[in-house]
């Protein structure tokens, strides 16, 4: 029976899962819906089932556990506080329920904490000591690297990149407010400009409604389409310029389902770092889409391999 760490990145819609023996080794990589309606310690319960039934298979061993979670996570007591796409999932003691089912050591952290992790392992080698990763997918987040460690803030909720506000009373955001990032460059603020925009007009898109649909539009010369990716971008650009005159990052990495758009999104970004006068803190920084995917539970699996 062969050993592996065990790396899992809980989603609003799947679950994946991935196994590692090394950092250029994967054993083996599956997804599962995550179904989290059921409650935290049904889908815990359900998802070790699962996993020890996948590791029978396979002849594994788990030796410890990573665990990405979206929302507030207390990351030294390993409970997650809130989770605003996982309704009811509140001051939930997910590492000692995750310890019931593998009895192994387990570290539990933000999911875009343990996504930028795998980021700075994989993609740069550990090599830059600075670094950002934004995740674009249904919402927001965002993991920072600092002195080639993961930076948690006082109470672990360093990060939050989508819910800097960038419009005063601007569209509002799936956290209340107004104006977030999110609420721009999220999936469910893509489509919602897009309804906006498409109202009265022709528009190549018909009722799809999905990132990867808006992507194939904009680059069939959908112009709604464009305009939309085009707004998206150039609000990424504000966030990585304020970003960069606070932190000063080497990298900032875009990773997600909507950061597949690339140059739709990069290219109006990047516009608008060119415009500011105060240039010294920009140029450094380097820009550009993740390569590798899945950084979410490949990165877990290598925050339990450094936990160990």
């Amino acid at each position: 029976m062969r050993w592996a760490f065990l790396g899992i990145d809980i989603g609003g819609t799947n679950t994946k899962v991935a196994f590692m023996r090394r950092p250029d080794r994967v054993l083996h990589q599956f997804a599962v819906a995550s179904e989290t309606f059921v409650g935290p310690r049904r889908f815990v319960s359900r998802l070790g089932q699962i996993i020890r039934e996948k590791c029978a298979d396979l002849g594994l061993r788990v030796e410890g556990v990573g665990i990405g979670v979206p929302g507030h996570v207390e990351f030294r007591r390993g409970i997650l506080r809130d989770s605003p796409n996982m309704p009811g999932w509140k001051n939930v003691p997910l590492k000692n329920l995750f310890f019931r089912q593998f009895r192994r050591k387990i570290l539990l952290d933000n999911d875009a904490n343990i996504a930028a992790w795998g980021a700075f392992v994989l993609e740069l080698k550990r090599r830059p000591q600075q670094m950002v990763l934004i995740t674009l997918g249904t919402g927001v987040g965002g993991g920072l690297i600092f002195g080639g460690k993961i930076y948690h803030g006082i109470n672990g909720s360093a990060g939050e990149i989508g819910h800097m506000r960038l419009v005063p009373g601007g569209a509002r955001c799936s956290c209340g407010g107004r104006g977030c990032l999110e609420a721009y460059a999220g999936s469910y603020g893509l489509l919602r400009r897009v309804r906006e925009l498409k109202s009265g007009r022709a528009s190549r898109l018909a009722d799809i409604m999905d990132p990867r649909a808006l992507n194939l539009a904009a680059r069939r010369g959908d112009k709604i389409c464009m305009k939309v990716w085009k707004e998206a971008g150039e609000m990424l650009g504000r966030a990585i310029v304020n970003l960069s005159y606070v932190l000063n990052p080497e990298y900032v990495l875009l990773s997600g389902g909507v950061a597949q758009a690339g140059s739709l999104l990069l290219e109006p970004a990047r516009r608008v770092m060119r415009q500011n006068t105060f240039a010294g803190p920009l140029k450094p920084v380097k820009i550009r889409v993740a390569r590798r995917p899945n950084l979410g539970a490949l990165g877990a699996a290598l925050a339990a391999m450094d936990n160990a």
